[in-house]
């Protein structure tokens, strides 16, 4: 986490987030393409962590950790929906895990100080709640509230916030 110094768009996230909440929701959006709720919730944890490069990385890290058992939700609730036995969803749910946690990709995104790792979560908790939502067949308020709430945050994480909000809102559609 500490061995490589900030590269351009992490050392922006930190600059961003060490102005403050005026700053970021007042000048940010005059000139940058993504949403200032990322750089709002880095400043929040910059609060009692402290903006040292580990603190800085830390929201990421920790991200990246809530999202094995957010895959695991995703994968139960993805069984759930195929009707498939227990044994079977176990299987699925811990395959579901490991590749979580060796992916790659989530593993460089969860060690950089960009809104990728919560997106990355985000998408995880929405797509369980996705199937849960398919898989009852109606609305039940928590459920829908839920996978509301993670739409919403899913576009105001990221400008491509609306890519994945439109392929997630489409795959609700089609569920």
């Amino acid at each position: 986490v500490a061995a490589e110094p900030l590269w351009l768009d992490e050392a922006y996230s930190a600059y961003a987030a060490a102005k403050g909440f005026d700053f970021l929701w007042t000048i940010v959006p005059l000139y940058e393409t993504h949403p200032p709720f990322y750089y709002s919730l880095l400043r929040v944890w910059t609060l009692p962590f402290g903006d040292g490069l580990v603190a800085l990385r830390a929201l990421g890290l920790a991200c990246g950790i809530a999202t094995l058992p957010a895959a695991a939700f995703a994968a139960r609730e993805i069984g759930r929906y195929l009707g498939i036995d227990a044994r079977r969803q176990g299987l699925l749910i811990a395959l579901a895990v490991i590749l979580a946690a060796f992916a790659p990709m989530l593993i460089e995104m969860a060690r950089q100080v960009r809104p990728y790792p919560v997106m990355i979560l985000v998408v995880a908790c929405q797509t369980g709640m996705l199937f849960r939502l398919g898989r009852t067949g109606h609305l039940t308020r928590p459920a829908y509230a839920g996978y509301l709430a993670l739409f919403a945050l899913t576009l105001w994480l990221h400008n491509l916030g609306v890519l994945y909000g439109a392929a997630t809102g489409l795959a609700f559609l089609l569920l």
